[in-house]
Formats: C-alpha cells, sequence, structure tokens
C-alpha cells in the first residue's frame, strides 16, 4: 500500500486525495498490528506448551510409579 501511495503521488496530490490515503493506510496498520499481536500470542501460548510437556510427562510417569504401590528409590 505504501509503494501504491508513493508511485501515484503525483495523482494523489493532484486530486487531494492525501486525508483518504492516509486514513486508509492508518487502518491497514491497525488491522496489520492486530494480526502481529495475535500471531505473538499464539505463538508465545505455543512454545509455553511446548516447553512445559516434558516436565508434565515427568511428573505424571513418576506420579503412577508412586501410584501403583512402587517406592522412589535413588539407585
Amino acid at each position: 500500500m505504501i509503494n501504491e501511495y508513493f508511485t501515484g503521488i503525483k495523482i494523489i496530490k493532484y486530486y487531494a486525495w492525501e486525508d483518504m490515503v492516509t486514513k486508509n493506510i492508518a487502518d491497514n496498520r491497525a488491522k496489520e498490528s492486530v494480526k502481529i499481536v495475535d500471531t505473538f500470542s499464539l505463538r508465545a501460548l505455543i512454545e509455553l506448551i511446548l516447553n512445559s510437556v516434558p516436565m508434565l510427562i515427568a511428573v505424571t510417569v513418576f506420579g503412577i510409579y508412586i501410584g501403583t504401590g512402587n517406592e522412589l528409590k535413588p539407585s
């Protein structure tokens, strides 16, 4: 969109469309910002899950082992 603006700057200036083009660019930037925040939020959630899964598996396995009547020994 910015490239189109710079390409057609003479026409935009000639017809005094600066306000319309500026509003259009601002709207597109706002939409893009929302998409970026959503993408990074989803990425953070996925990384949280991926980093916590190994610990949860270890806790579950040891819990089941102890729950079946076995005793944990250092050896």
